[in-house]
């Protein structure tokens, strides 16, 4: 059984690096939620590797125990920012708390009972019911804060959204997953357990956990919670624009070419509210308005190189021409939409004359 549990942890752990790499990829914008979704994989991996590690020498707490009490954390950290937009006072408080609380327990069972990093605190005569009440408390709290998402992802946004109701049952297997650590992780503070079932049990949810976080709900990577869980998009604010309005305004009049691209300015044109032009982008092109605006000079200025206007203006007047209100802004937004830089592409063209010109609507 030990073999098969040794090849389950390093699938575990290349699963884990593929799906960091697809975050870091695929998670368009550097958000609290990426930065927690990629440290539970980090730390998943870690607890993977040292697990392995300690399959073949002795246990040690600093790679088993301490990771997972942050993965515990984090995983708080995470439906907090998804469900309330920020990072709750009390849970943060609660998990920098459980965190030093960790670290000083280590150290003083170190310097003061003389117990190595190898020696597991729950089986410590002098150690083990201080680490049972303090644990059983973690778990009781933990239990409690995971109870109230699960209430509040139940019923409080049950109807209120449309993308609430999207994320709804992803949202719960991931509390399910993460509840499938709390039975095993009681049985081994009791010291009742196998070690072999325990790290097999353990993997066990780790992979639930894992696979929770590589199929999320795809609109988490493209936009802020703010928009994509705004009152913009609840069902009773659904927007009456077309795409044709839409894109008449904004493409065949060349909205984007404007020097003022507010939502305000571009409201008044298409007699819709901020709040339904942004529902409107986001549903029909995956976006924002700012980034929507942008993208559209980004592709102007890229249509005018090919049709060889940069022999005629200098960079600053392309900027202008394409909307942009400065050379550094349009390097800046080149750089995310295009890639390189736009004296690159307008050296590669010279002064070609080249007939297959970038799409601009």
């Amino acid at each position: 059984m030990l073999y098969y549990v040794d090849r389950f942890l390093y699938a575990l752990l290349l699963l884990s690096v593929i799906i960091f790499i697809e975050i870091i990829f695929n998670f368009k914008r550097v958000t609290l939620l990426k930065i927690f979704l990629l440290s539970e994989v980090l730390c998943i991996g870690f607890i993977c590797a040292g697990n392995i590690y300690c399959l073949n020498h002795p246990f040690n707490r600093w790679l088993i125990d301490f990771p997972t009490s942050i993965l515990a954390i984090l995983a708080l950290f995470t439906y907090t920012v998804l469900y309330e937009h920020r990072l709750n006072r009390s849970v943060f408080i609660f998990g920098i708390t459980v965190i030093f609380a960790n670290i000083a327990l280590y150290v003083v069972s170190s310097s003061i009972f003389g117990l190595s990093s190898d020696v597991n605190l729950i089986e410590s005569k002098d150690l083990r019911y201080t680490i049972f009440a303090s644990r059983t408390l973690i778990h009781c709290y933990f239990i409690y804060q995971m109870y109230k998402l699960y209430k509040k992802i139940n019923s409080k946004y049950q109807s209120q959204n449309i993308y609430y109701q999207k994320i709804k049952n992803w949202s719960i297997f991931g509390v399910l997953s993460f509840f499938l650590l709390l039975p095993n992780r009681i049985l081994k503070v009791l010291n009742i357990t196998d070690n072999t079932v325990y790290i097999l049990s353990f993997s066990i949810a780790f992979l639930f956990i894992l696979l929770f976080i590589l199929f999320r709900p795809r609109f988490l990577n493209r936009a802020s919670l703010e928009i994509i869980l705004s009152k913009a998009f609840n069902k009773d604010g659904q927007s009456k624009c077309t795409i044709a309005d839409f894109e008449f305004q904004f493409y065949t009049k060349c909205f984007y070419l404007k020097i003022k691209t507010t939502l305000e300015e571009f409201g008044k044109e298409i007699n819709l509210s901020p709040d339904l032009i942004n529902k409107f982008v986001f549903q029909n092109y995956s976006t924002n308005f700012n980034d929507l605006v942008n993208k559209a000079r980004v592709d102007y200025f890229v249509a005018l190189v090919y049709d060889g206007k940069h022999t005629n203006f200098t960079i600053e007047g392309l900027a202008k021409l394409s909307g942009f209100g400065s050379r550094q802004n349009l390097y800046a937004q080149f750089k995310k939409f295009h890639g390189g830089n736009p004296s690159e592409l307008m050296n590669s063209i010279g002064n070609q004359n080249i007939s297959n010109l970038p799409n601009i609507r």
